[in-house]
């Protein structure tokens, strides 16, 4: 984490904040977990599925909540 450069973004594809997220966040860095990774891949599911547009925005706002209700 030290040797990034300061605009470096540190991405960890678990769906939880991490050491590594901490660390990096306490830097100062952007950080960035695998949450938009699973909603973005169910949501392409969703529309090969469906042929319908998928409702990310919706899909988000689900997953943060159920994220924050098992924290």
């Amino acid at each position: 984490i030290d040797v990034l450069l300061r605009d470096a973004v540190v991405m960890d594809l678990t769906y939880r904040l991490t050491a590594m997220l901490r660390l990096a966040s306490g830097r100062g860095l952007r950080t960035v977990d695998g949450l938009p990774m699973l909603i973005h891949q169910g949501g392409r599911a969703f529309e090969l599925w469906t042929g319908q547009n998928a409702p990310i925005e919706a899909m988000t706002q689900a997953v943060r909540e159920a994220y924050a209700a098992r924290a």
